[in-house]
């Protein structure tokens, strides 16, 4: 057979789809080829009438030919004249405005939900497979829309978060068929986040850290609905056995180092967040107590002991906190008593010889030195 002479007629098409008949001879045994305007290659399969052929583009042309043989023979004949037919485009139908509504809407989230219509519209073609929700932010000055964001979700409702709190956007939804192809994605909705006060901090998620004596460390947990960005915090700090309240304010962070408290002693603390609506309400007290003085433990040793005179020397001991402001000599002779020899300056010689005259014989004299920071205490 030089040629096929056989014309293949277009029955049905869709944007994916399309079914051809021809007459059948039952000689004859039919081979399809086809291919898109975009391609130089042929792809090809015996068919038998009608044939269908599908995973077609939409709003593509396709060029088809036949070729045939008789049975039993081996050899195809040339294809006959190619037959141009085009998928149409058939985009999905776009949503009803009205349908449309933004719902658990908060300072910061939203769900933007819709309803699915009972009758498909025809020119769906095919099912809805997903779905796209724009959020775009309307501007205060122009009413313009700025570039926002996009959520993709298969039922229907997709939720957002991370918005900023007293902020109009405007959403709209369009959805894609099995086609790969999107609806036009009409504007829809225009609705604004909330811009309120934050919430109160939870007393549960309040920790206080007593470290030295006059210090402690305060964290905490932001409360969950701020209602805008948080610009900082403030601190009310009580003493409960005089009730002197001081107030302080920190940043964002939520940690702090509440300094210059008295050492042993119970305190009340409250908290509350402030945005640029103004602040939260206080949250419940917590009751802590500052961890008791830590005390100096001054060093002293004997450099020189003579029959009536004693050369006694001492270390000036760490603290970490304040320096020594003040150092005291005692001395007893054989007793228990002690009495002040001398008292000097933090910043004088560490080093004291005292006279004390002759002594009846194994008189035992003792040496002890006191301290004193005003912050950190005293001690022997």
């Amino acid at each position: 057979m030089d040629k096929c002479a056989t014309v293949a007629h277009l029955m049905a098409c869709t944007d994916t789809a399309m079914t051809l008949r021809w007459a059948e001879d039952d000689e004859l045994q039919h081979y399809l080829e086809w291919r898109s305007a975009a391609s130089d290659a042929w792809t090809g399969c015996v068919v038998t009438s009608p044939a269908l052929r599908t995973s077609l583009k939409p709003d593509t042309a396709y060029s088809l030919r036949m070729r045939c043989r008789r049975k039993g023979s081996m050899k195809w004949s040339e294809p006959s004249l190619p037959q141009v037919f085009k998928t149409p485009c058939l985009l999905p139908m776009p949503l009803q405005p009205h349908t449309i509504r933004a719902e658990r809407v908060t300072h910061s989230t939203a769900v933007i939900s819709w309803d699915l219509e009972e009758n498909v519209p025809d020119g769906c073609m095919n099912e809805i497979v997903r779905y796209r929700v724009c959020l775009n932010k309307v501007s205060a000055k122009t009413l313009e829309e700025e570039e926002g964001e996009e959520g993709y979700c298969t039922s229907c409702s997709c939720a957002f978060e991370g918005l900023k709190p007293g902020t109009e956007y405007a959403a709209s939804v369009s959805r894609m068929n099995a086609s790969r192809l999107w609806s036009a994605a009409l504007p829809h909705l225009v609705f604004r986040t909330e811009f309120t006060t934050p919430a109160s901090v939870e007393l549960e998620n309040i920790e206080a850290l007593p470290t030295d004596g006059d210090e402690m460390t305060l964290r905490w947990i932001a409360p969950r609905r701020n209602g805008a960005d948080i610009l900082g915090y403030d601190i009310a700090v009580t003493r409960l056995s005089t009730r002197d309240e001081r107030t302080e304010r920190t940043g964002p962070r939520s940690e702090v180092v509440l300094k210059d408290l008295s050492p042993d002693s119970w305190y009340s603390i409250r908290l509350r967040a402030n945005n640029a609506m103004g602040p939260a309400d206080w949250s419940q007290p917590l009751e802590v107590k500052t961890n008791a003085p830590t005390f100096l433990t001054p060093s002293i040793s004997l450099v020189d002991a003579q029959a009536d005179s004693l050369t006694v020397a001492w270390e000036r001991p760490d603290c970490h906190k304040q320096a020594v402001d003040t150092y005291t000599l005692q001395m007893s002779r054989g007793s228990t008593v002690f009495a002040d020899l001398a008292s000097f300056d933090a910043m004088a010689s560490t080093c004291y010889s005292h006279r004390h005259g002759p002594l009846p014989a194994y008189t035992k004299v003792t040496y002890r030195l006191t301290c004193t920071s005003s912050r950190c205490g005293s001690r022997f």
